[in-house]
């Protein structure tokens, strides 16, 4: 079984578990929410059409350490049945980034990203839904360097 095939069994299999199994409490939920679930170091957040998840969370010194000495927590998002995705960080307390990726290894950066104030969002639109498609968020501060501090990331499809 080749690579992508694995990741995409695995995928489906967390799909399946996730509806299974009641949600993980270590992000906070608004009403707005989809089910989440840890896998290895990203939060799995599977987005029906129409669908939305918001989560509370902070970055702190024990968040994941990036490359250029930022924090930063990713958040893997299989689309089913949708070709958008809209992903939007605030705080008050650090100054937020948010990117989206179309690989596993957060290299390939799509969408159309815009910051205001305490607020950067990125909009990706895909041409097509024949498989289930799976976005990359990964949620940081903004420029090098840890910042620490509340967020709050939202994932809606569009």
């Amino acid at each position: 079984m080749s690579t992508s095939h694995l990741r995409r069994f695995l995928v489906v299999l967390s799909l399946l578990t996730i509806m299974a199994v009641p949600s993980q409490a270590a992000l906070a939920y608004s009403a707005c929410s989809a089910s989440a679930l840890k896998m290895g170091s990203n939060w799995l957040v599977p987005l029906w059409k129409g669908d939305c998840a918001q989560f509370a969370s902070s970055l702190r010194p024990s968040s994941e350490k990036l490359g250029d000495g930022s924090r930063g927590e990713r958040f893997e998002v299989p689309l089913v049945d949708a070709t958008c995705l809209k992903a939007t960080i605030n705080s008050t307390s650090l100054t937020p980034d948010v990117y989206v990726y179309d690989d596993e290894n957060f290299t390939h950066e799509v969408g159309t990203w815009q910051r205001r104030g305490n607020q950067a969002s990125s909009v990706v639109q895909l041409r097509s839904a024949d498989a289930v498609p799976v976005l990359y968020v990964l949620a940081t501060s903004y420029g090098p360097g840890a910042q620490f501090g509340d967020y709050t990331l939202d994932l809606r499809t569009c």
